[in-house]
């Protein structure tokens, strides 16, 4: 049988993101497809950076993992929800299989940020990634050894930024 590892409590990390000041409830900041690259390679960079620091290796980018981050990211903008399952309960590893995506372990990270204004993009990634960092779940697909491939991708929406990173063991 397939392992899958699913981060827990995904609103606890949006609890937390308000609780760091990410809700202000004040319009999002705009994000521009550059500044959208730019939060993506940020999130990535500070991922890694927990990982090397630990003597892991850093994640190596899988377009394919990629492309589904990403849309995951850019549903939840567009339906307005913020969950590891879509709203017809279809779930990471679901998502993965759809795509053509075989793995052995398949996890998936998400943040929802309603606000960035006054924050560079390198602000906000470390917000994400220490929200992650603070949360045994998502911290675990993070520092997972199985893991060596991901994908990480970014959508704005009027509430918000949608963050979703998946990782895979294949």
């Amino acid at each position: 049988m397939i392992g899958v590892r699913r981060a827990v409590v995904a609103v606890w990390l949006a609890v937390s993101l308000t609780a760091l000041g990410c809700a202000t409830g004040a319009p999002p900041g705009n994000l521009t497809g550059q500044s959208t690259a730019v939060l993506e390679q940020w999130c990535v960079d500070l991922v890694n950076l927990e990982r090397t620091d630990r003597g892991l290796s850093a994640l190596v980018r899988a377009a394919d993992v990629q492309t589904v981050a990403r849309a995951h990211s850019q549903d939840m903008a567009l339906r307005n929800y913020f969950s590891h399952d879509t709203p017809e309960g279809v779930t990471a590893a679901e998502r993965a299989q759809n795509a053509g995506i075989s793995y052995t372990w398949y996890g998936e990270n998400i943040a929802w940020v309603s606000d960035w204004a006054g924050r560079s993009e390198q602000q906000v990634a470390r917000e994400i990634v220490d929200g992650w960092m603070n949360s045994e779940g998502h911290r675990r697909n993070i520092l997972s050894p199985e893991y060596q491939e991901h994908g990480l991708g970014v959508a704005q929406s009027s509430n918000g930024i949608y963050v979703t990173q998946n990782f895979i063991a294949r």
